[in-house]
């Protein structure tokens, strides 16, 4: 539109002004802008200024100059022409990667031999028509060879070359483009492909390094569980080793000691002899069921030793009292035949009959403390020895061998409980009784005691 108000001579720097310049000219109608244009302010505009065209050209006088018919419609005919929206060209053909120059050649052809038929003459008062002469392009870039001239043939007539068509401008600019937007086209996809095979490569480095470090790591881990298990095994070792020394030392002071005590200064004094009950269950004579392994074969054997009367029992006691008084009086001589020193070491390793216990029999027990006057006094109840003894029947269950053990279980349990649920107040009137009876103990007897030690110390 700019263009064809600057080709009628209108100065129209934008589109706008040039839509409403030629619209107030009367050069173009509103029904042109509206095809030709889309805007909406455009349209509006140019109906308004042809309205206003329209009232001036009635109010104008007659005496001014006026539009020429025949220029009014040529002007609005070039406007129309301006206007209409360019035609499409056909698409360009693809571009050559070496197009060839096209060089026109001109083929020269003999005369033939042969006689051809003449062309009709021209009539009388008609100019004879020009000889068309053929032309042939060839698009090799060579010239054509020459046939060889007959001496007897007429000479050839020369034709003219024919310039081949040159590429219009745009064409070649558009080829060129074409061409470089391949071009970057292409180099746009190597770099493309180039950074992919970079990056590529990077996170297969990357991942390389990472699995080395993975593996380092793994490594590392397994030398130092290596180093701990040889370090644990180390400490170990060392420990079997020290319990091993000191489990020999302890087996070395044991055996000197055992060393010890079988050097006895003194003569063995005589073996004690067995009581009724052991020589019952290593009497031969004896016909009774043997036990797998020594635990049963002693409880079938004691089971057997109380199925026996009383007067069975009786036999094997007294056989057992002869010879405890033959041992005694064995002992007896025995100790008569030891000097003080073998005295002393046959006291110290607590021999038979080195004891003094005329002291034992002559001197009283000592009182116990608050705790065992406090067991005297309970077990002196009828009523709590029954309750105990029914207790043990019914968890040993009428086994004889358990009624003991369940008895003596029951007794303590139950007096220990007993001793702990008791006040303080009730448990100090057994402490004062106990300490009472310390005191008069050591009133009675301690000087004679002090004096038995003492005339002990001085046979020494």
């Amino acid at each position: 539109m700019v263009k064809a108000a600057t080709g009628l001579g209108l100065s129209c720097p934008t589109k706008r002004q040039a839509y409403l310049t030629l619209n107030q000219m009367m050069i173009i109608s509103p029904n042109e802008i509206i095809r030709s244009t889309s805007r909406p302010s455009i349209q509006h505009s140019a109906c308004r200024s042809t309205m206003f065209a329209h009232r001036i050209l009635k109010m104008r006088p007659v005496t001014g100059p006026v539009l020429i018919p025949h220029a009014h419609i040529r002007a609005f005919s070039l406007a129309r022409i301006a206007l209409a929206p360019p035609k499409k060209l056909p698409p360009p053909p693809p571009p050559a990667s070496k197009p060839k120059k096209l060089v026109a050649s001109v083929k020269l052809t003999a005369a033939p031999t042969t006689k051809a038929k003449a062309a009709p003459s021209p009539a009388k008062g008609s100019k004879a028509a020009p000889a068309k002469i053929p032309v042939t392009l060839n698009k090799r870039t060579r010239p054509v060879e020459k046939p060889k001239a007959n001496a007897s043939a007429p000479k050839p007539k020369l034709r003219l070359a024919v310039a081949a068509p040159k590429l219009n401008l745009r064409e070649k600019a558009r080829i060129a483009k074409a061409k470089e937007l391949e071009r970057m086209k292409t180099l746009k996809t190597k770099e493309q492909a180039k950074k992919r095979e970079q990056l590529a490569l990077a996170k297969a480095r990357e991942q390389e390094r990472a699995k080395a470090a993975r593996v380092k790591q793994r490594e590392k881990a397994s030398r130092a569980r290596a180093r701990a298990k040889e370090q644990e095994k180390r400490v170990k070792t060392r420990e079997r080793e020290r319990i091993r020394k000191e489990q020999a030392k302890q087996r070395e002071k044991l055996k000197a000691e055992r060393a010890k005590k079988l050097e006895k200064p003194y003569p063995p004094p005589p073996k004690r002899p067995p009581t009724g009950y052991i020589m019952f269950s290593h009497d031969p004579n004896v016909k009774r069921k043997k036990g797998v392994g020594v635990v049963e074969d002693a409880l079938v054997a004691s089971q057997a030793w109380k199925a026996l009367s009383d007067q069975e029992r009786e036999v094997y006691n007294q056989k057992a009292k002869k010879l405890t008084d033959q041992w005694r009086s064995d002992v007896a001589k025995w100790v008569s035949s030891l000097n003080l020193a073998q005295l002393t070491a046959a006291r110290a390793n607590r021999e038979p009959g080195t004891r003094d216990e005329s002291a034992l029999v002559t001197l009283p027990l000592r009182p116990g403390n608050a705790y065992a006057m406090f067991l005297a006094d309970l077990t002196s109840r009828q009523d709590f020895r029954d309750k105990v003894e029914a207790l043990a029947k019914k968890e040993a269950g009428g086994d004889d061998t358990k009624l003991k053990k369940a008895r003596i279980g029951l007794f303590g349990r139950s007096t220990s409980d007993m001793w702990k649920t008791m006040s303080e107040k009730e448990k100090a009137v057994y402490f004062n009784r106990a300490a009472d009876a310390k005191k008069q103990w050591d009133k009675n007897f301690g000087t004679l005691v002090a004096a038995q030690k003492q005339e002990f110390r001085a046979t020494l």
